[in-house]
């Protein structure tokens, strides 16, 4: 009978000694403290950014539909109050929450 060189348990590897087995996959390090599982499966912390995504696209929203009078500013603001919501809150509160915008200079209406 011919030797199995194709086949598992057979061949040049097997007839060195050599096993054709892969490594084992290494181990995931341990999660940090603040990123303790809650019962539910989430993160505490990933509930927390979900949340105030949530309230800051809300809050946008609205800052942009009074600030410019416009449905268009409303959805603009609310995709950037849900996706950079850290940013776009400090500066909404810069422009002065929901006050219109003025739309003229002051200082060159006296010209």
């Amino acid at each position: 009978m011919m030797p199995r060189y194709y086949g598992p348990g057979g061949g040049l590897a097997a007839s060195l000694g050599q096993t054709t087995s892969a490594p084992s996959a290494p181990t995931a390090p341990a999660a940090p403290a603040s990123m303790v599982r809650s019962e539910d499966g989430g993160t505490a912390l990933k509930t927390a950014m979900t949340v105030a995504s949530t309230l800051a696209s809300g809050a946008l929203a609205y800052h942009g539909y009074k600030r410019n009078n416009s449905i268009g500013w409303a959805v603009g603001w609310f995709f950037l109050g849900g996706l950079f919501w850290p940013i776009a809150v400090p500066v909404a509160l810069a422009q002065g929450f929901a006050k219109p915008r003025v739309k003229s200079n002051r200082r060159r209406r006296g010209r």
